[in-house]
């Protein structure tokens, strides 16, 4: 791979880097970056020398901003921004981001991470190879994030995960990861709810029942062929599940953030 055409060095190190290690931990094959990523690479090599020939590191760039351009960019040259498929048995179809724009994000997400000097727990989004637990290495899936886990409640969902799959490790990784989109679902709904609130003190019953209400207006995912009906009683079984197996760890172990009403 000629990684000449980056006229940046700065950003030219880093992406010889990461291409690097990729290969090294195996998460890339050798005949994946030739045969997939190569025009992907050419085409971010010849975005970032005509927009950012000076810049010093491809986190420093605004990743809004880049993306915004970037998409531009590829749209003038014909180059594809979304993939658009079909599931494995071919009765759904769906839209994701192109190897172009995944090229990028995985870069950025990389030295995001590599150039930050706190511990894994501190981050908001952890690599379990960091975390000394065991973990099903057959799946290639190494990252559990909590960037769609609103604020102020973020810090303890990661409190949650870090006591039940790092300290207690009575919770796998892979349920780990399953259990955030029901508590991310649930801290936004409380979020709009009550923006005022920073903990649970006050959350009731009547909260738990309008969440309930509030999931049947979410859009379903995914490619089941239950009816609609019976994927939304079983995503309120699934997420009601969580939120109370949530509550009732904090209020055992009498956290602050608890919630105290009756």
């Amino acid at each position: 791979m000629n990684f000449a055409k980056i006229s940046n060095p700065n950003i030219r190190n880093e992406v010889k880097f990461y291409f690097s290690v990729r290969l090294q931990n195996k998460t890339y094959r050798h005949t994946s970056l030739w045969d997939g990523y190569y025009p992907a690479v050419k085409a971010l090599a010849k975005f970032i020398s005509l927009k950012y020939p000076n810049s010093i590191s491809i986190i420093d760039i605004n990743k809004d901003k880049f993306l915004l351009e970037y998409r531009t960019f590829l749209a003038s040259r014909n180059l594809p921004i979304v993939y658009q498929g079909k599931n494995a048995i071919g009765n759904k179809e769906y839209i994701k981001a192109s190897i172009y724009i995944n090229l990028y994000n995985q870069i950025y997400e990389f030295f995001s991470d590599y150039y930050d000097n706190r511990t894994e727990i501190e981050k908001d989004r952890w690599d379990v190879r960091k975390l000394s637990i065991d973990f099903n290495q057959t799946r290639g899936e190494y990252t559990i994030s909590f960037g769609t886990v609103v604020t102020p409640f973020r810090k303890w969902v990661k409190k949650y995960l870090e006591q039940r799959m790092v300290i207690q490790q009575n919770l796998s990784f892979a349920r780990s990861r399953s259990i955030l989109p029901p508590l991310s679902a649930f801290f936004k709904f409380i979020a709009v709810r009550y923006p005022e609130w920073d903990d649970l003190s006050l959350l009731s019953r009547n909260d738990i029942l309008s969440f309930m209400g509030h999931l049947r207006t979410l859009p379903l995912k995914g490619n089941s062929k239950n009816t609609i009906e019976e994927q939304m009683k079983n995503r309120i079984r699934v997420y009601l599940y969580e939120v109370q197996a949530y509550v009732s760890y904090i209020q055992r172990l009498e956290w602050d953030f608890r919630p105290r009403s009756r």
